[in-house]
C-alpha cells in the first residue's frame, strides 16, 4: 500500500452551508457529499460530481473545521488511551483528502499535547482516482512516525475494502480505531438502494471501534435528483426506490443498521417508512451530549451506542452521529 506523509492544515476555506443552489454554475461547489462510494459503468466525471458526489472543488466551499470542531480533545483522548502504540483512522469517501489530512493533524496535535508516543496512521478511501492523485500530491512530515495514505476504491466493494483495511492494520489489529464517513452515505443510498446501503453500514461497523457518520438530510437527496434532471442527465439509479424519505427515517435507518438489526434489509427498510417509527427508535438508541443514562442495544457482533454530536445547534448545520462499541444510551 502506497503511503504518503501528511501536509498540515486545509488552508483557507470559505464558509457556505446552502444546499440547494440556484443555478447550475453553483451546483458543483455548493451541494453534494464528501464522496461517491459507487462505481458504475458510466464515466463518473461526466456529471461533474453531481451523480456520485466526487466534486473536484468541494472543500473550497465547505470548511473542514465546522466538522472537526465536533471531534473535541475530550472525545479523542479516551480513544488514544485505548489504542496501544498506533491510533488508526479511516476516512470513507475522502474526496481530495483535505478533511482527512486535517483530522490526522488534529489527532497528532492531541497526541503531542498529552506527551504520548502514539503513532497516528490514517487511510483515506475515495472512489475517484483523480481526487486520490490530488490527495497524494503533497507530502509533509508531521513527526512521531505518523503516516497517511490514500487509495481509490468503491466503498461498497466489501472484499477490496476489507483487503485494504487488513493491509493497513497489519496482523496485530482487527479493527480501525476511528472510521469517519462524512456526507457520503447518500451517494451509496441513491446509487445502490436500501439493501446495499444497509450492507455498507454493516461493513463499516465491523471495521470500526468507533464510527462517525454524517448523513445527508432528505432535502439533499431531492436536490441531487433535481439537479441532474435540470442538467438533462439520466436519473439517479435508485432514488425513486429509496424507502427512507425523511431526515428522521434516514437517521433511524442508519442507527438500526449500526446498533444491530436481526431482520433482512427489506424488513429494515419497511420499518423505517414513517417518521413516527423512526422517532420512537431513535428515542431509545440515541441521545444528545447532555444525556448521561446508558443502556444496552444488542448487535449481531458487538454492542454499539450512538451519541448525537451535532443537531444543527453549532456552526455546522448537519447532525453527526458517533457510534461506540460497548456504549449505548437511552
Amino acid at each position: 500500500m502506497a503511503s504518503y506523509v501528511d501536509e498540515p492544515g486545509p488552508g483557507a476555506q470559505k464558509r457556505r452551508h446552502a444546499e440547494e443552489p440556484t443555478s447550475v454554475s453553483e451546483q458543483e461547489d455548493r451541494q453534494g457529499g464528501h464522496d461517491s462510494d459507487v462505481r458504475l459503468a458510466s464515466d463518473f466525471h461526466t456529471d461533474n460530481g453531481h451523480r456520485f458526489g466526487n466534486f473536484p472543488n468541494y472543500y473550497s466551499f465547505h470548511n473542514v473545521e465546522d466538522r472537526l470542531d465536533l471531534l473535541t480533545k475530550d472525545l479523542i483522548s479516551p480513544m488514544l488511551d485505548e489504542c496501544g502504540d498506533d491510533f488508526t483512522i479511516a476516512d470513507i469517501g475522502c474526496n481530495d483528502g483535505t478533511l482527512t489530512k486535517a483530522l490526522h493533524e488534529k489527532v497528532v496535535t492531541v497526541v503531542a499535547s498529552r506527551g504520548l508516543t502514539t503513532r497516528v496512521r490514517t487511510l483515506g478511501l475515495e472512489l475517484d482516482p483523480q481526487l486520490v492523485a490530488r490527495a497524494r500530491s503533497t507530502t509533509f512530515t508531521p513527526g512521531n512516525g505518523s503516516e497517511i495514505c490514500f487509495e481509490d476504491v468503491d466503498a461498497t466493494d466489501e472484499a477490496r475494502v476489507s483487503a485494504l483495511a487488513s493491509s493497513f492494520l497489519g496482523p496485530s489489529s482487527t479493527r480501525i480505531n476511528l472510521v469517519t464517513c462524512f456526507s457520503t452515505t447518500m451517494w451509496v443510498h441513491v446509487n445502490h438502494g436500501d439493501a446495499t446501503f444497509l450492507a455498507f453500514l454493516d461493513h463499516l461497523k465491523r471495521l470500526s471501534q468507533r464510527l462517525v457518520i454524517e448523513p445527508q438530510p432528505w432535502r439533499c437527496y431531492r436536490s441531487a435528483a433535481t439537479r441532474l434532471r435540470r442538467m438533462g442527465k439520466s436519473e439517479l439509479v435508485c432514488y425513486e426506490a429509496v424507502a427512507a424519505r425523511s431526515d428522521k427515517v434516514i437517521e433511524n435507518f442508519i442507527v438500526r443498521a449500526v446498533c444491530g438489526f436481526s431482520g433482512s434489509a427489506a424488513e429494515a427498510a419497511a420499518t423505517t417508512t414513517t417518521a413516527s417509527a423512526a422517532e420512537a427508535t431513535m428515542a431509545t438508541m440515541t441521545a444528545t451530549k447532555k444525556t448521561t443514562k446508558k443502556t444496552t442495544v444488542a448487535g449481531p457482533e458487538a454492542e454499539f451506542g450512538c451519541v448525537v454530536l451535532s443537531d444543527a445547534a453549532g456552526s455546522w448545520e448537519r447532525k453527526v452521529l458517533l457510534f461506540e462499541r460497548g456504549i449505548c444510551v437511552d
